[in-house]
């Protein structure tokens, strides 16, 4: 099923804004129930339906049974990603307590966290899983970095479990200041949800929810402040090149199962 919805009715006219978010959905059906397709995550339905483009679509959870809509990244790196955190104008707060980190918030078509909850599900089949961060500095100069072995214990821990760099662009592989290897085995913090090593909360400290250790490297859930900005509470990735602790413009967080 697709559905498209346009900007038309009214149409923007005397300086107003165009409609927000993406024109189209699209959810997998089938004309007989036996032979219904159900996807458990955007690899899935790539792997199925190779033109699949971005946008907005329906799994079902492997476990629970239960259908989700996720936002699924069809063209970066091959496509099947199955995207859980977008930022890029800060409209959206992320200093949430736990709970809201537990069952997501924000808009699948804009800004978002797609919820600790699912996430774990998801990655806890019998799947290797990469995580792949995207990040784009204030002047749009982009990086990104790609992580094998990809998973969340179960909550209300949800400690982070990543492997090695599989590749990147714009990271520099060689600081010690690195995500993977400081907050690997960290569970996710929040100002609610302290479960940092630090004496106070990192959360607080970061203005976000992370996987802190004491603190960060990388603190993606932080405060969207202006883009370039040097802050602690800020959007920050230490191993980015030239901007190590400059706060991001955009970032994008998204993980599929692995092809090898």
């Amino acid at each position: 099923m697709t559905r498209i919805r346009t900007c038309t009715n009214p149409a923007p006219a005397h300086g107003g804004l165009n409609c927000t978010g993406n024109g189209r959905q699209f959810q997998t059906c089938s004309t007989s129930v036996r032979c219904t397709a159900i996807y458990t995550d955007c690899s899935e339905i790539k792997d199925h339906i190779y033109d699949a483009p971005d946008g907005v679509y329906t799994v079902t959870l492997w476990k629970t049974k239960r259908s989700i809509n996720v936002f699924c990244d069809m063209t970066t790196n091959g496509g099947g990603w199955t995207v859980f955190q977008n930022r890029f104008d800060g409209h959206v707060d992320f200093f949430r307590n736990f709970t809201e980190y537990e069952k997501g918030f924000g808009d699948l078509d804009s800004e978002f966290w797609l919820g600790l909850h699912y996430i774990q599900e998801m990655v806890s089949s019998n799947f290797n899983n990469q995580l792949r961060i995207d990040l784009t500095a204030f002047n749009d100069t982009t990086a990104f970095e790609i992580f094998d072995d990809f998973s969340l214990s179960s909550g209300p821990n949800y400690t982070l479990h990543v492997g090695n760099t599989l590749s990147s662009h714009n990271i520099d592989l060689s600081s010690v200041y690195r995500f993977a290897p400081f907050h690997n085995g960290m569970a996710f913090s929040t100002f609610d949800h302290d479960m940092d090593t630090r004496g106070g909360s990192c959360a607080s400290l970061g203005h976000g929810a992370w996987w802190y250790k004491d603190c960060y490297n990388a603190n993606l859930n932080g405060q969207y402040l202006t883009p370039g900005s040097h802050d602690s509470k800020g959007i920050n990735y230490f191993s980015f090149i030239s901007f190590s602790s400059s706060s991001m413009k955009q970032t994008k967080i998204s993980f599929r199962r692995s092809r090898r």
